[in-house]
């Protein structure tokens, strides 16, 4: 519910109201997980739909960074480009193995600790009228530090889904 705001609040150039929204979004997130797992009351669905929403979220906030010149759009296109290879895997997984497991993994919540610490950075620095330059310095390792993590999450949610594939289907 706080995606939109948050993107019409970024729209707007109203950074730190939008940092708020995106902080508040991200907190809502993870006491939404910590409850769930505390009560026992994942489901598939949950399991499914939570990186979904973080996907969602994480396209909206770089999209306005996009067309506001707050990031390259190479960068962009990364992270874009990045979903690819976990749909393909995903696809290809589960033809041969049977449904892909998304549950959580650390890579993983590394990944979005690490872009939404990088979002609010630069939400911040425009906030205080500076334009962030993703190409150097602390915002640099932040981004680094995101995509090498995309590529570990991504492939320990492979092994893992593979290793748990009945050994007929593994061949």
């Amino acid at each position: 519910m706080l995606i939109a705001p948050t993107v019409w609040l970024l729209a707007q150039h109203h950074y730190l109201a939008a940092a708020i929204c995106y902080f508040l979004l991200g907190l809502t997130d993870i006491v939404d997980g910590v409850i769930a797992r505390a009560r026992r009351e994942t489901s598939a669905f949950g399991t499914f739909l939570d990186p979904l929403a973080d996907i969602l979220s994480t396209s909206a906030v770089y999209t306005v960074f996009v067309l506001d010149g707050l990031i390259p759009r190479w960068l962009y296109a990364l992270m874009l480009l990045r979903y690819v290879p976990l749909a393909v895997g995903s696809l290809v997984l589960t033809r041969r193995f049977g449904p892909v497991d998304f549950s959580s993994t650390i890579p993983g919540k590394i990944v979005g600790l690490v872009q939404g610490a990088a979002a609010l950075w630069i939400m911040a620095w425009s906030a205080l009228g500076v334009r962030p330059v993703p190409w150097c310095g602390p915002l640099f390792a932040f981004l680094a530090v995101g995509f090498v993590s995309i590529v570990v999450s991504q492939t320990v949610i492979g092994y893992r889904h593979v290793r748990r594939a009945p050994r007929r289907a593994r061949g």
